[in-house]
This record gives structure tokens, sequence and C-alpha cells, in this order.
């Protein structure tokens, strides 16, 4: 026969059985509230706005254009030219005397531009006898020499020269030299000429100009 303390602890084990299961059903979860969205309500996320700036050219920007801006006309204009002109100077005389350009006398200079690249450049020497020099010249474009604001004109060229002598020599001529405009009113200019006939001379011509408007301007 089973015993009244057995049946009472047995009934005790049950009971106490109950109890933690039941402990464990009343546990709760915390659940994480969710913000609730009306219908038809939109989220906005802020914006930064940025600060809108305006330059407005200064006075120096534009003084800077404009000397920029003259440099491209004068550069436009001149092209391969330099201004007409007429002078004196010096030729200094090089190998033989009896030649027209070989002979160191004074010298009247000039140019008469027909086109921006064509021009004829007569000059004339004065020493014991006189010379006509009548050059045509092709002038190249000008050459920058990065000082100042000075361009050096190139240009190359052939005629004739011609000696009053008693010989009256006619002399064919080559001429090489450079036009340098220093200022609206003036022109440098340097020259080598090769007199080519019954005598060869050399002459180097070194002369300043009045420049003027002319053919071509």
């Amino acid at each position: 026969m089973i015993s009244l303390k057995a049946i009472a602890g047995a009934t005790l084990l049950t009971l106490t059985g109950l109890q933690v299961a039941a402990q464990a059903q009343t546990l709760e979860v915390p659940s994480a509230e969710l913000p609730i969205v009306e219908t038809g309500q939109t989220l906005e996320a802020p914006s930064a706005e940025l600060p809108t700036t305006t330059t407005e050219p200064t006075a120096a920007d534009l003084s800077t254009d404009g000397v920029e801006l003259a440099q491209r006309r004068r550069g436009r204009r001149g092209g391969g030219a330099s201004p007409n002109f007429i002078g004196a100077g010096v030729n200094l005389g090089l190998g033989d005397d009896d030649s027209v350009v070989g002979d160191t006398n004074f010298a009247v200079i000039s140019k008469i531009s027909f086109t921006n690249n064509i021009s004829l450049r007569p000059s004339v020497l004065f020493g014991d006898d006189v010379g006509f020099l009548v050059p045509v010249t092709y002038n190249f474009n000008n050459a920058d020499v990065g000082v100042s604001s000075f361009n050096v004109v190139p240009y190359l060229g052939g005629g004739i020269a011609i000696g009053t002598d008693d010989d009256a020599d006619v002399e064919a001529l080559i001429t090489a030299g450079a036009d340098v405009p220093i200022s609206r009113q003036f022109t440098i200019n340097g020259q080598a000429n090769l007199g080519i006939g019954d005598d060869t001379g050399v002459g180097i011509m070194l002369g300043v100009g009045y420049n003027f408007s002319g053919l071509g301007f």
C-alpha cells in the first residue's frame, strides 16, 4: 500500500511544476514601438542652402582686358607691316670702295609700302659721289622680341644700285634688314646691301626714320 507521505510528495512536485510552467508563460518580450505615419504625410529632409555670390569685374580687370584687346588690335592691324618713313643714317662700306655701296658715307633712307608685305626702299648715298639704291623688299610678319612693346619686322629683297661717278656704275643689289618701330613717330632701320657689278661691295646702313601715312595704311 502507498503511504500518505508518498502521495503528499508526488502532489507537491506536481504543483511545483505547474507553477514554473505558469511563470514561463507569463514572460513578455518588450516590443519596439515604430512611429506611426498617417496617410498623405510626406517626410521632408532638411536641405542645406548654399550662399549665392556674384562676382563683378573690378577696375583692374577692366584695365587688363583693355590692354590685351588693344594689343590684339595692334597685332591684327600691323600684320607684317611697319610704318612708312623717311630719315637719315650712315652707310658703313666694306670691301671694294669703288662699289656703289662699298664706301662709307651719309645716307638718306626711306620706305614706301604698297601692301603690308611689299615695300619700295629707295636710299641716297652722299660721299665723293652720289649713289642711289632702289630695292623692292618683302616684309615678313612681326617678330615679338619680348622687350617692352617693341617688334622687329625683318625683310629681304633686291633691286639696283646706281652710281654717278665717271663710270656711272649700275649694280645688281641684294638687300636684307629689319625695321624696329619704337614709337608712333619713329622707326629704327638696319640694312645690309650687297652690290654686284664690275666691282663688288658690301654696305651696312643704320638709320632712324620719321613715320608717315601712305599706301597700304
